[in-house]
Parts: C-alpha cells; sequence; structure tokens
C-alpha cells in the first residue's frame, strides 16, 4: 500500500483525491469478495509480457499488481517472453498472442508494434513507449480508440534539456554526440529523435553529431570514433538494449573520456556522470494499474495514455572529478539527488 500511496500519481480520469479511495475498495473488496474482486473469479486471468530482456522495474510492476489483489500462481498467470538481439520480435509477440491472453504489456514502443501488427483486439498496455500517436498505435491521448493505452515517456522533449545541463557543466562545450540504438528502436522513432537532438544543439551554436549501434559489439567503435573528432559530452539514448549494456556503456564514457547523460538514473547508478529523465519504477507501477482496470472491465480505447510530469536530475560527483570537472553549485542544488 505504501507503494501506491507515495510513488504513485493519480492516472487521467482518476484524480489523486480519489486514488487512495479506489486502492482501499480494490483491496476491501479482494476480502470481503465483491465480484469487482479478481479472488472472487475462480479462473486465472492471463497477462502477456513482452520485452527485449529483464528490467529491474519489473520488480515494481509485480508488487504493485499484487496490491492491487492479483497474485501470480493464485489467480493470474504471467507469461513472459524476452526477445534479445538475433530473435525474432513478431515470433515472441504472435506466439503470447496464440495464448489469449485477457492483456498484453509492452514495456517498449518495438513491442508494442510488434503486438499491435498481430492483434488488434487483445488490450495492449505499454509502460514506457515514445509518441504513441505519432505511430498510429492510438488516435489520440485522452481518446485512445484501439487496443493501445498505457504511458508515453516524453524523452524526445528533454533533449533540450539535457544539452542545456552539459552545457551548464562544460562551458565550452561546441561539439556533441548523441549515440542511438538501432537494435530496438525502431527507425520512425530514431528519425525523430535526431530532429529532436540536432535542433536544441544548434539553437546553442553547438555542432551535433549523430552516431547509431547496430549490435554490442559497435559501442567501442562508437565512443572510440568520437574520441577522434573531439567530441565534448555525449548523449545516450535510452532503450531496452542500451539498459541491458548500462555497464558497458558507462565503461566507455570513462575509458574515452567523454562526460556523458543518460535518460535513467540508472546509468548514474552504475557510474554514469548525470541523468535527466523519468522515473521508470514509478511507470511500470502505474503500468500496473492500467492492467488492473483492464482486467476489471475497463476499456483501453477510453482509457487516457497518461504522461509523465516528474522528472529527476541526478549527477555522480566521483564520476565528474574523475573526468576533472567541477558542476557548478548552482547545478548541484537543482539536482534530485547527489552520488559522491
Amino acid at each position: 500500500m505504501a507503494l501506491l500511496a507515495s510513488g504513485i500519481k493519480e492516472l487521467p480520469g482518476l484524480s489523486r483525491r480519489n486514488l487512495n479511495t479506489y486502492i482501499l475498495v480494490v483491496v476491501a473488496a479482494s476480502f470481503l469478495g465483491w465480484s469487482v474482486s479478481p479472488g472472487a473469479q475462480e479462473a486465472k486471468r492471463k497477462i502477456g509480457f513482452l520485452a527485449v530482456s529483464p528490467l529491474p522495474y519489473e520488480s515494481s510492476f509485480n508488487s504493485t499488481l499484487r496490491q492491487l489483489g492479483w497474485e501470480e500462481g493464485r489467480n493470474i498467470v504471467i507469461e513472459r517472453r524476452y526477445t534479445p538481439p538475433g530473435t525474432s520480435v513478431s515470433e515472441a509477440a504472435d506466439a503470447l498472442v496464440r495464448l489469449a491472453p485477457d492483456v498484453m504489456v509492452a514495456p517498449s514502443a518495438g513491442t508494442a508494434i510488434a503486438v499491435r501488427k498481430i492483434t488488434t483486439t487483445i488490450p495492449i498496455v505499454v509502460l514506457a513507449a515514445g509518441d504513441l500517436v505519432g505511430t498510429g498505435l492510438a488516435e489520440s491521448l485522452a481518446r485512445p480508440g484501439g487496443n493501445v493505452t498505457g504511458t508515453q515517456v516524453v524523452q524526445r522533449e528533454l533533449m533540450g534539456k539535457r544539452i542545456q545541463l552539459l552545457k551548464e557543466s562544460l562551458p565550452r562545450l561546441t561539439r556533441i554526440a548523441y549515440l542511438s540504438d538501432a537494435v530496438t528502436v525502431p527507425a520512425p522513432y530514431r528519425a525523430d529523435s535526431r530532429k529532436a537532438f540536432e535542433s536544441p544543439a544548434r539553437a546553442l551554436q553547438i555542432e551535433p553529431l549523430w552516431y547509431e549501434a547496430h549490435g554490442v559489439s559497435e559501442f567501442e567503435d562508437r565512443f572510440r570514433t568520437m574520441a577522434t573528432h573531439q567530441v565534448h559530452a555525449v548523449i545516450v539514448g535510452g532503450s531496452p538494449f542500451t539498459f541491458q549494456h548500462m555497464r558497458l556503456l558507462t565503461e566507455l564514457a570513462a575509458k574515452y573520456q567523454i562526460p556523458a547523460t543518460y535518460e535513467a538514473k540508472d546509468f548514474v547508478q552504475a557510474g554514469g556522470l548525470m541523468s535527466y529523465g523519468v522515473d521508470f519504477t514509478d511507470l511500470f507501477a502505474r503500468g500496473a494499474i492500467f492492467v488492473d482496470r483492464i482486467l476489471r472491465g475497463a476499456r483501453p480505447a477510453l482509457l487516457p495514455i497518461e504522461q509523465p510530469t516528474k522528472f529527476e536530475l541526478v549527477i555522480n560527483l566521483k564520476t565528474a572529478k574523475a573526468l576533472g570537472l567541477t558542476i557548478p553549485p548552482s547545478l548541484l542544488a537543482r539536482a534530485d539527488q547527489v552520488i559522491e
């Protein structure tokens, strides 16, 4: 209950004032045996979960489901499939759809698109994808209109802010790179991210350089090229693939002495310099609420897509010192977390 009370903001259509009431009713119902309770249903409900790789935030998703009365093995079954590079996302999506789940969960844009190509009837909850309307997965944020809903991450809109934060840390910044994952991020998203990256960089009179990695073996080559081109800083794009290799990416940034910023604090906790982005633990918990509402009869077409409103700035002072950087006190004062 504590997680829901403190870590989850209201869903569209469910005000913050009524959120705790909603949770209390759900939990009470599970004890009283009301028809709304998942425990009142004899047959286990089935959830399909399709991701590129296991993510640490899945524990938040699972624990929130339990707090809402859905216990794996008792009244729900979660069929999980992971599709590392070299395996077919479409085949895994097809296999899950054939199991006829009550709801599909797709953490990323790539997995959501793969599932939607196979089914337009099974509800799909997205946990942290990009522009759902722009890719045709939803008609609008307020009224998705189809079988896709969930949380939409506004990472591209944060690009300018990340560049500004690096500029504050590196006043002489004149050349910046972006490292994009071309393994799990669909081409349209990469194209949009590139535009979102290059425009604010040029507005600050900073030369933008774009790099893509088509496999883990290309990461070091990209950093070596950045060093050759005397790149002053790099933004590492967030994706299931880069999350999977976050330690390698932070080690390469340290090896080639390139200050880097990331989209999630996990990278900073692993040794990266700085991150500015959303709290993914919270997003996965909120995604569980979408699943709960659908299992209780809500239609995804009428569940508004949610966008995060809280963003975190995390700075690793130890890494800054190793890079020979002095982070301005004004920037440290705005940080939500400073790792020393």
